[in-house]
């Protein structure tokens, strides 16, 4: 569901602000992404059921909801978006079970440019799945 300018729509979701933005301003660099950012899994929720995102980046290890209640509220009110965990506190049991409730991709932090860019283009292209 890219937006009138084309560019699809991406929500990064994470409990810490810089790595939000870092993460923004990677894709927003590309030019053909529209990023919008929510920090905890309720706000996630909020959004994503109002913002028609192509895909959702998210961290699982959050304050509150965290990342795999989020993905499982997620997989149920928005069906079919693809989820792109983020995390460098997940364990691995926490990674796998997202997995299984509608993550598509998990890749551990630090995250180099090219891995974000790449492996967001390649989910949204369809190629992507597993950790």
């Amino acid at each position: 569901m890219s937006n009138e300018k084309g560019r699809a729509k991406i929500l990064i979701v994470d409990d810490e602000e810089a790595i939000r933005d870092i993460f923004a301003e990677i894709l927003m660099q590309t030019g053909v992404y529209e990023v919008e950012r929510a920090w905890d899994g309720y706000e996630a929720v909020q959004k994503a059921a109002q913002g028609n995102f192509e895909l959702i980046v998210m961290d699982v290890a959050m304050p509150g909801m965290d990342g795999l209640n989020t993905v499982k509220t997620l997989e149920i009110t928005c069906p079919g978006v693809p989820i792109l965990i983020v995390s460098g506190y997940a364990t691995n049991e926490m990674i796998e079970e997202s997995l299984m409730h509608g993550a598509v991709k998990a890749l551990s932090k630090p995250v180099e440019p090219i891995t974000l860019i790449e492996t967001v283009g390649s989910i949204l292209e369809g190629t992507a799945r597993g950790a």
